[in-house]
């Protein structure tokens, strides 16, 4: 069961996004795009972090978790003759067309994503990709910040962070926004160095 009680009403979502924008420095022209994208933001905070319901995640979904990454990292480990030879088994198979599954690849990525996410963690990318993305461990706080980011850049503002003074206009705006997504997803103190990686990566990412 989802706990909402600190989810902003509408009648306190609009001045916290307003004090956003300007910490942002969106135009405002932007300002009515850019509310609709920090509330979907947040609101997807809340439906997908599980500390939002208030409970953690059971042994049996860690364990499955787990087991779907190991099935993943090890599929792209499979010499490619041997990945022919799935795919020719998964052609031959009628009831697998039913189930949908036209690419083994992106069905194991899929599968461990899903589970990974159910338990706040990214599940492993591709080996292409992976070297590319640093690794953070809690993936809520990755997807809100990214999210944030996204919404801020979008709108033609900006948002600073200095990790050696640990302050600029990102810290504020996840100090703003704390109280008002789940509790935990935005630490405190906010930890510097993976703000500074998830704000690098992000832009990284965005070429």
């Amino acid at each position: 069961m989802l706990n909402l009680s600190k989810y902003p009403p509408p009648t306190l979502l609009s001045p916290l996004v307003s004090r956003l924008a300007k910490i942002a420095k969106v135009p405002a022209e932007h300002r009515k795009e850019f509310r609709d994208r920090i509330s979907n933001a947040m609101q997807n905070a809340w439906k997908r972090d599980r500390r939002s319901t208030g409970q953690k995640s059971g042994a049996r979904l860690v364990y499955a978790a787990d087991a779907a990454r190991t099935l993943q990292k090890e599929f792209f480990r499979i010499k490619k003759d041997d990945r022919d030879w799935i795919e020719t088994i998964r052609q031959s198979q009628m009831q697998f067309g039913a189930a949908e599954i036209n690419n083994i690849e992106a069905a194991i990525t899929n599968l461990s994503m899903i589970f990974n996410a159910a338990v706040g963690r990214r599940s492993p990318l591709p080996p292409y990709f992976e070297k590319k993305t640093l690794k953070i461990r809690d993936q809520m706080l990755r997807e809100f910040v990214f999210g944030l980011l996204a919404a801020v850049v979008d709108a033609d503002g900006e948002l600073t962070f200095n990790k050696n003074s640990e302050t600029g206009t990102l810290a504020e705006a996840l100090d703003l926004l704390r109280d008002h997504v789940p509790p935990g997803l935005v630490p405190e103190p906010l930890p510097a160095a993976v703000i500074q990686r998830l704000k690098a990566d992000f832009f990284r990412l965005r070429r």
